[in-house]
């Protein structure tokens, strides 16, 4: 519903062809426009960035790199010469140092191409009588990202749009665009070791990773099944604004000797086996307590792991469907009580005291706050925030693996718009995004704020 980006020459066909149908939301540059596209794919399972040749679709780099790295499903379109003036001549938005004899249209391609991505100059008709597949084209290479979670980049020569194409006819729901069954088999057996696991167990944890950030499905399962055999769950750093930490059996989010939650003390004194479910494959320091050897459940002896490895994680729904019908006693689980030391009224608020006067703000009320802190200092103090549910099944985004920096108020603008929209379909109270940042981040991309005018979106 939504494409950001900035004009310019090469994309001025694009944008007048998109405009009737699609809202564009112009950014103060490129590179915002490239990290408010990642919001969106946060939020909404894809997200679209629109910008001109060369001189526009560069400085996306780092958006790019931040989509690739928290494996984000991000189209970055890009206008492109048209084909008929692809030649010898050396136009403007090239990189072309004068005393070369080779014409270089391609940089933007190899530069996106370098960071991992799928890249692709969309190509008209060659020869009359013959298909036009540009159409065709664009429609699979953007299927590709939102199934495989990973930006692609698309050049489209601007000759291009008004071109004939074949006709398509579009699936009609996301699902279809998925089609196909798992194609890993066992989940029978992994779902019996599991319920036998669990027969023997005492105090079993749920322990849930950022790979539930895009399968909402799956997401749904693990609490039903959390709340069905009464089974308490805690998840990573990465995961961190997935569940309402205010529910009885949410333990918020585990870190080792990092860890400022009543669950700590349970998860690493009593519990007794762990279900790991959707974390990442790969280790990382600031996900396991910094590599100081206090993660307890990364070398839990008595562990299953489920990191899924099909489509959409299609194996993990089939075994959560599985134990779901399974024979499970219900577990005597009790909620912690959790008590937290009110701030002196006549405290300064200071960075010591800001998670906790947040907190303090956010039991007082039922209106969610929604997060977003900045890469550094505030994001570590983040950490120290409880959450409740949000609307957007997120109420805490940021960009844990420092793909890039300078992505909170992007971020903020789309949790904004997308808060709004949402109070306007449903009636209930506005959301509020809270943006927590240092000094130099903030005038670093302070320009973006005219934008919330322009929007006329509320922003803390």
């Amino acid at each position: 519903e939504r494409i950001y980006g900035v004009g310019g020459d090469f994309a001025a066909n694009l944008i007048a062809a998109i405009a009737p149908k699609v809202t564009i939301c112009p950014s103060s540059n490129e590179m915002h426009a490239g990290f408010s596209a990642c919001a969106q794919a946060e939020i909404d399972g894809i997200g679209f960035c629109l910008t001109t040749y060369m001189v526009g679709s560069l400085p996306c780099t780092s958006a790019a790199a931040l989509a690739v790295t928290e494996s984000l499903p991000v189209v970055f379109i890009s206008g492109a010469p048209a084909e008929s003036e692809v030649n010898q001549l050396a136009i403007h938005h090239t990189i072309h140092p004068n005393a070369s004899w080779k014409m270089e249209y391609d940089n933007a391609l190899e530069a996106f191409s370098a960071l991992g991505m799928r890249v692709e100059r969309l190509q008209g008709q060659r020869v009359p009588g013959q298909p036009n597949l540009a159409g065709q084209r664009f429609y699979q290479i953007v299927a590709e990202a939102y199934r495989n979670k990973q930006p692609v980049f698309i050049e489209i020569p601007r000759d291009q749009i008004a071109s004939k194409t074949q006709p398509m006819t579009l699936p009609s729901d996301k699902a279809t665009i998925c089609s196909g069954d798992n194609v890993l088999s066992g989940s029978p057996l992994v779902a019996d070791i599991i319920v036998g696991k669990l027969q023997h167990a005492k105090k079993p944890l749920l322990y849930l990773g950022d790979r539930l950030k895009h399968n909402e499905k799956l997401k749904q399962l693990i609490l039903e099944f959390s709340q069905k055999f009464n089974i308490p769950y805690a998840t990573t750093w990465f995961a961190k604004g997935l569940f309402d930490e205010y529910a009885p059996l949410c333990l918020g989010s585990y870190n080792g000797i990092f860890t400022e939650t009543a669950g700590r003390h349970y998860i690493e004194k009593d519990v007794d086996y762990v279900i790991d479910v959707a974390t990442s494959i790969f280790s990382q320091d600031s996900n396991v307590a910094f590599a100081t050897g206090t993660h307890c459940i990364e070398d839990f002896a008595n562990k299953t792991l489920l990191k899924g490895g099909a489509l959409l994680e299609k194996d993990l729904i089939e075994v959560f469907e599985l134990l779901l019908s399974s024979d499970i006693n219900i577990f005597d689980f009790k909620p912690l009580s959790e008590h937290v030391e009110p701030v002196p009224a006549d405290d300064k608020i200071d960075f010591n005291n800001l998670a906790s006067t947040l907190n303090e703000i956010q039991a007082q009320q039922p209106m969610p706050l929604v997060y977003l802190p900045e890469v550094g200092n505030s994001y570590f103090a983040s950490y120290s925030l409880k959450v409740r549910a949000s609307v957007l099944g997120r109420s805490w985004l940021t960009n844990p693996w420092y793909g890039a920096m300078g992505t909170a108020l992007p971020y903020a603008r789309v949790v904004s718009q997308r808060l709004k929209e949402q109070a306007s379909i449903d009636g209930t109270k506005q959301e509020r995004a809270v943006v927590i940042i240092g000094d130099g981040g903030f005038h670093f991309q302070l320009n973006e704020l005219i934008h919330f005018l322009k929007d006329q979106t509320d922003v803390t």
